[in-house]
């Protein structure tokens, strides 16, 4: 069995949170069309970095499981649905600094600038 290369594979949890950790805002649209088809655009400009999601786009929206999978799993702790329509996610930004600092800088240093144009990008498309 293969070993896994560490620098090559990007967890897709530890991606999002890096991202997310530099989103320029404390919350975005609750949309997943936009959301995903944001993702798919993203992951063709920085496919290094966005390589783990895959997206099917035999749908009306390409879509991602991984990336569904992903966003339901930083809840609680470091995403919110604000109520009562959760037509919003919050982004707690104090968590995510801290998960950034104690653990995804260690494997994702190099890729820091990355995260910061990913996430200004991000926010371009689903503010």
């Amino acid at each position: 069995m293969a070993s896994l290369n560490q620098s090559s594979y990007k967890n897709p949890y530890d991606v999002v949170a890096a991202i997310l950790n530099f989103y320029p805002e404390d919350s975005f649209r609750n949309d997943r069309e936009d959301i995903h088809s944001a993702f798919e655009k993203l992951r063709k400009k920085h496919d290094i970095v966005l390589k783990e999601f895959v997206f099917r786009k035999n749908l009306l929206f390409p879509r991602s499981k991984i990336l569904d999978e992903v966003l339901s799993n930083l809840q609680p702790e470091y995403l919110g649905k604000i109520n009562p329509t959760y037509n919003t996610y919050t982004i707690k930004k104090n968590n995510l600094k801290k998960f950034w600092e104690l653990k995804l800088n260690n494997y994702y240093k190099s890729n820091k600038a990355e995260f910061e144009k990913i996430a200004k990008e991000l926010y371009s498309m689903i503010k």
